[in-house]
């Protein structure tokens, strides 16, 4: 009896299929649906009708050819009236998702009303994407829709554009009119992203309960981005409770990202953080807001995404896909050609050499020319015809010739100014002619021609590899979170799930072997002020005071423990304090001691935080420079402050107990500690008074130590911190020399005893000759890398594929990270929506040798695993899975610099997102990179830490351990924890 009636349901089932199926066909045909629905020839949409549609056909594509209006029909006696409902949305839910494409090609859709207050995932979209399209990775897109005066009701997930997005993208879209939810997850754009929301725009009025957005309701998920997009509308809260951003209404903590992305403050009556940038309505019509948005193409096969103009979208950037009636003009405002012509005295004309050669990159030349020569002209044409040029204020025509120029002895500029067709780019070009007396002779000599450059090592030829590597998947999110470096494994690799010692094939080097320049002025170092406070930061003219320098002498305390006892208090007077400027420094030396203690009142220590005074303090052997302010990121109740204490010791006596068998020298113990009183426990009529020593700081706090006069920078290899065990790991280091004395400065996130260590001889056998050989001995030297011991013998094993736990280990180390406390494994939540369990990652164990250090680098944002949660350590790490990593190390070391301490990056770079996206695409495979590392890889080569080899960036190879250690070494340099 179960069979039969199963056959004759699974026949009803078919039958109505075949009905259903015959029903979809023939409302097509009636409606003329041009296309075929698939990538190649999709479907048109050109009405409403048609528009309506598309929820028959889920799986299908779709170009829209025509502005469609829906007024007509979703009002009374309609076709999509429904009852007064209105649309029904496209996909209403995971089981029935929209999972193709949409393409709107710039036209709009207006007048859309959504009545439907009890039900959730409302939008012209209302679910897309769905466990299929993840599973198979099916790319879902909408892009290029512009929704107006939109009329929307629902309940939860409810969004202009889409209520839900699952697993998709959207790009190039806007909406304007209004969107009410009575529940949750309402945005402007999207209810609830789950993937990528770029390069669009909300003018809406957003109204809800809880995680309102003016354009994205909740971003959550580790997938989840929101690139380039901005919102101006009104974004209001029902109630009380609940959460609300003008951009973003909820974002995850430390999982979601959003990049680049801004809010009307004004317009929005929102101020939130964290969740996009809040700027005034002036702000937000000036280009100059929009950091890295793609406003003028520099090429003319990357076409613009935006634009801005007074009178057009009210001033606020608009997308150029829906310029589609108007001529875009040209922003290209190269040169082509520039010639420089001589005319002497019996009006010859001829061709003058200009140096350097000409290039459009290059904006300044010069030339040299004899007395005879008294006058010049240019010939300079345009890479864009409806470009104009002016030379010396003078616009030329269109044959390129400028009017004479006269010339006077010595030198004279020439100014070349060439305006794109747009009026808006522009860029200069000066040549300076240099008319020499005859008296004077002939000029001299000119600069030699440059000698054969160096010989390089040469790559290692590419071999392929005997064995298939397995296959590295992309992380779901390597989001550019904080960055942070791995370690290599330690010299005993422990178990067996360690990474294999046989070395793998021969890796060709994807990154110059040979160092990047140093900075120049290294004494500069890494401070934004003098390091020796020289006089310039000290004009007693000025009214206000900028350093305070104390040298002690009759006003310190000698305690029983040999150690001087300094009272700020009693050494800085009432009208210094009065006159005492923001961010001023107090500089105390005390050169004939090596064992200090400086205190402060709990008074004296709060006026300095307000004023977020630096406090300098120099002994014998060191300098500690300490940003008061760090103590608003510290737990400690300031109102209970009693005094701050600051002790520096020499520690050579501990070091020969505790590291007996290291060679460090100069070490020195840098303490910290508050004094605080009991506001709950009376003795004696007297308050009970609490000692809190501060060990971990939420910025890199800088230390000086003076190496021996005798020494050389060559015979330090790092700074060292040494634990209370003996042990010792690398602090990030830079070296200086300052009025003959030389100094190594460390950047450490805690307190403890610091020393140098001395170099070793050793190295690693199968080092010699290769061409990493200096950046593994650099790294090596600071107890970075460490090696593999096989048979007593250390080896690094340069040619092998570094694997993810290998790779986040050394870099863990090279930022400083492992030189904090353990981390409590009790006391560390990674609960959130997509970890309910609050796992780390399922795949790491307590008992690995690296747990210490994934659990470091997922902490402070470095990492971020699969979605699944595992991390996958023993898999060979990918070129984008590092690069990613990298950013987010890069991010995490200036978000652990202070503003008394800021990394002075390498200046002059323009980061518009046009460079960058210039300088990918010189690349033959840039269009293999994943949209996830996109960001990271424009930073990485705009600032060539990344090179790339045979005119390719190779983002889906794998590492090698040789090129991870070229890498990570051009990082710290970049970032300027170390120099050479």
């Amino acid at each position: 009896m179960y069979k039969v009636y199963r056959v004759i349901v699974t026949a009803i089932v078919f039958c109505g299929l075949m009905l259903l199926s015959w029903n979809f066909t023939s409302a097509v045909d009636l409606l003329e649906f041009e296309g075929e629905g698939t990538k190649e020839n999709p479907y048109q949409i050109a009405t409403p009708e048609q528009l309506d549609l598309v929820r028959q056909h889920l799986d299908k594509h779709f170009i829209q050819v025509a502005d469609i209006d829906l007024s007509e029909y979703l009002s009374s006696g309609g076709a999509g009236y429904n009852d007064g409902y209105g649309w029904e949305p496209i996909g209403i839910s995971l089981g029935n998702a929209f999972i193709g494409t949409y393409d709107g090609q710039g036209y709009t859709i207006s007048n859309l009303a959504i009545n439907r207050s009890n039900q959730d995932h409302i939008g012209l979209f209302g679910y897309v994407g769905n466990n299929t399209t993840i599973s198979f990775n099916i790319k879902v897109t909408i892009k290029r829709i512009g929704l107006l005066d939109v009329n929307i009701n629902g309940n939860d997930f409810v969004g202009g554009l889409v209520g839900t997005l699952q697993h998709g993208e959207i790009h190039e879209c806007y909406v304007t009119g209004d969107v009410v939810g009575t529940g949750f997850r309402v945005g402007g754009l999207v209810g609830s992203n789950n993937r990528r929301v770029e390069n669009s725009y909300s003018k809406a009025s957003v109204t809800g309960s809880s995680m309102v957005g003016g354009l994205v309701g909740a971003n959550v998920s580790t997938s989840a981005r929101v690139i380039n997009c901005y919102s101006v509308g009104r974004v209001a809260r029902v109630g009380t409770i609940g959460l609300v951003g003008g951009l973003i209404g909820y974002n995850e903590p430390n999982v979601s990202v959003w990049i680049n992305s801004y809010y009307n403050s004004n317009t929005s009556e929102q101020s939130d953080t964290g969740k996009g940038f809040g700027r005034t309505t002036a702000d937000m019509k000036k280009k100059s807001t929009y950091e890295n948005w793609n406003f003028d193409a520099a090429e003319d096969s990357v076409q613009p995404i935006w634009h801005i103009n007074e009178e057009i979208n009210d001033g606020y950037p608009y997308l150029m896909a829906f310029l589609k009636h108007e001529e875009v003009k040209g922003s290209n405002s190269s040169l082509a050609e520039l010639y420089l012509y001589v005319i002497d005295d019996y009006g010859t004309k001829s061709l003058a050499e200009i140096m350097p050669e000409f290039a459009k990159e290059q904006h300044h030349y010069s030339a040299i020319v004899t007395e005879s020569v008294y006058q010049v002209k240019l010939r300079v044409l345009p890479e864009d015809e409806k470009a104009t040029i002016i030379v010396n204020e003078d616009t030329i025509d269109i044959d390129g010739l400028s009017r004479v120029i006269p010339l006077e002895i010595g030198t004279n500029d020439i100014v070349v100014v060439v305006i794109a067709e747009d009026n808006e780019s522009s860029q200069h070009y000066v040549l300076i002619v240099t008319r020499i007396e005859d008296n004077l002779g002939e000029p001299g000599e000119k600069n030699p021609e440059p000698g054969d450059p160096e010989p390089t090592e040469p790559e290692p030829t590419e071999t392929e590899p005997s064995n298939p590597e397995p296959s590295n998947p992309e992380p779901s999110n390597p989001e550019p979170s904080n960055p942070e470096p791995s370690d290599p494994e330690p010299i005993d690799p422990g178990p067996s799930d360690s990474e294999p010692s046989d070395p793998g094939p021969s890796d060709p080097e994807p990154f110059d072997p040979e160092p990047t320049e140093s900075e120049p002025e290294l004494q500069n170092g890494y401070i934004e002020e003098d390091e020796k406070l020289d006089s310039n930061l000290l004009n007693l003219e000025q009214a206000v005071i900028n350093l305070i320098r104390i040298q002690p002498n009759m006003e310190a305390t000698l305690i029983e423990t040999g150690q001087i006892v300094i009272n700020l208090d009693e050494l800085i007077n009432a009208e210094q304090l009065v006159q005492l400027d923001y961010n001023a420094i107090i500089h105390v030396s005390i050169l004939h001691s090596s064992q200090t203690i400086v205190t402060l009142s709990g008074s004296m220590t709060k006026f300095l935080i307000e004023k977020r005074t630096k406090l300098h303090i120099e002994t014998a052997n060191s300098i500690l420079y300490f940003p008061l302010d760090e103590l608003n990121n510290i737990d400690i109740s300031l109102e209970h402050l009693q005094s701050l204490n600051f002790e520096i010791n020499d520690a050579s006596e501990k070091i020969e107990i505790l590291a007996a068998d290291a060679e460090i020298i100069n070490p020195v113990e840098f303490l910290v500690y508050v004094n605080l009183d009991s506001s709950t426990e009376i003795q004696d009529s007297n308050q009970l008074v609490d000692v809190k020593e501060i060990n971990q700081f939420n910025v890199y706090i800088a230390r000086d130590i003076k190496m021996p006069s005798d020494w050389g920078f060559e015979q330090v290899g790092t700074g060292v911190y040494i634990t209370d065990t003996g042990e010792y790991y690398h602090v990030p280091t830079t070296f200086y020399e300052a009025d003959g004395v030389k100094y190594a400065r460390i950047l450490s996130l805690t307190n403890s005893i610091y020393g140098l260590l001395v170099v070793k001889s050793s190295s690693f056998v199968d080092m010699i000759d290769h061409w990493a050989y200096e950046s593994v001995k650099n790294l090596t030297d600071r107890q970075i890398l460490k090696g593999i011991n096989i048979d007593g013998e250390l080896y690094f094993e340069p040619n092998r594929n570094i694997t993810r736990a290998e790779f986040v280990t050394i870099l863990t180390r090279a930022v400083g990270l492992h030189a904090g406390k353990q981390y409590s494994h009790s006391n560390l939540d990674y609960t959130s929506i997509s970890n309910p369990q609050g796992v780390m990652y399922v795949d790491i164990d307590e008992k690995d040798w690296f747990e210490h250090y994934i659990r470091l680098a997922k902490t402070n944002n470095l990492i971020n695993g699969y979605n699944d949660q595992t991390f996958r350590p023993l898999d060979y790490i990918t070129r984008e899975q590092a690069v990613v990593i990298l950013y987010n190390a890069k991010n995490f070391v200036h978000a652990k610099t202070s503003s008394g301490q800021k990394i002075n990056y390498n200046g002059g770079i323009d980061y518009s997102a046009s460079t960058d996206i210039d300088k990918l695409m010189l690349y033959a495979d840039a269009k293999q990179i994943s949209s996830w590392s996109i960001e990271a890889f424009r930073l990485l080569v705009s600032e060539q830490l990344i090179k790339g080899y045979e005119g390719k960036l190779h983002p889906k190879n794998n590492l090698t351990r040789a090129q991870a250690a070229v890498l990570i070494e051009r990082l710290l340099e970049y970032i300027k924890l170390t120099n050479n």
